[in-house]
């Protein structure tokens, strides 16, 4: 397994880590086999982007800021009105320079559950893995 290759990451060597990873990819996979049968049902007619939020609790939006209000403009229409919205994009609204939590509420109106995700952490993560695998020899990192 190629985390376990990854000896300095020390957050990795969690006994939940490999099954989490296995999770995820089953609700992928899930989603993934559910997708043409609720085409199916909706006669074909339904997009792509609505088949998928049909039955979503939470949407979680991961784009650029340049993209973030067309991306929401694109699922607002199609959202649950119990599904709250959460994103992990950082900056501002090219142009405007509004904060996205003010981009989403104009778009999305008022009473939709928002969130923003720091993913700070995770980043982290990913820099030292890049870092401890770049590196000549298998240099040592720490994350904290």
């Amino acid at each position: 397994m190629i985390y376990a290759s990854l000896k300095p990451i020390r957050e990795w060597h969690l006994p939940l880590v490999a099954p989490g990873y296995l999770v995820f990819g089953a609700f992928t996979g899930a989603a993934l086999l559910a997708l043409p049968a609720a085409l199916a049902g909706a006669g074909g007619g339904v997009s792509l982007l609505a088949a998928l939020l049909a039955a979503a609790a939470l949407v979680l939006v991961v784009v650029p800021s340049h993209a973030f209000a067309e991306t929401l403009h694109a699922l607002a229409p199609h959202r649950p009105a119990q599904a709250g919205v959460a994103w992990a994009t950082k900056g501002f609204e090219p142009g405007s320079g509004r904060f996205l939590h003010e981009v989403a509420g104009e778009l999305l109106g008022p009473g939709v559950p928002l969130a923003v995700m720091d993913c700070s952490h995770l980043t982290g993560l990913r820099t030292a893995a890049v870092s401890a695998i770049a590196a000549p020899g298998g240099a040592s990192c720490t994350v904290n």
